[in-house]
């Protein structure tokens, strides 16, 4: 819901467009805002690949914080859908977060994510707010 209240204030800084928190069974809409996205968190580990080269004389400079860590890709979807004849306007946006190994978080992640959405929210709102959508 705070990613719905957060996008929805963002929308409606366009002068073209008015802004609803009805669902639609209590109100008229005429664009539909749907929400996608996806998480992936993988640990990478290139110690092998410093240890080639170190073969080749590399330096012992990059600390395990370089070698070891955790990659957070998020990738977010936000579509319009006019109402009229469901046609549909679409952003993606893919983000990536690079953590220590052991810094779990789950604020980490929802974060990254609420980020994406917002990036890809302003990318509708702005075609939305040209009339990208309009009758």
């Amino acid at each position: 819901m705070q990613l719905r209240y957060k996008l929805a204030d963002a929308l409606g800084t366009y002068d073209t467009l008015s802004i609803v928190h009805d669902l639609p069974i209590n109100a008229y809409h005429d664009i539909k805002i749907v929400f996608d996205h996806s998480v992936d968190v993988k640990t990478v580990d290139n110690s092998a690949k410093a240890r080639i080269l170190q073969e080749f004389g590399a330096t012992d400079s990059l600390s395990d914080e370089a070698l070891k860590f955790e990659l957070i890709t998020a990738r977010a979807t936000v579509m319009a859908v006019r109402f009229f004849d469901q046609e549909t306007i679409s952003e993606t946006v893919t983000r990536r977060l690079r953590r220590s190994i052991g810094l779990q978080s789950d604020d980490d992640v929802r974060d990254l994510v609420m980020e994406t959405f917002m990036i890809a929210g302003q990318e509708i709102g702005e075609r939305l707010g040209e009339g990208e959508l309009a009758y």
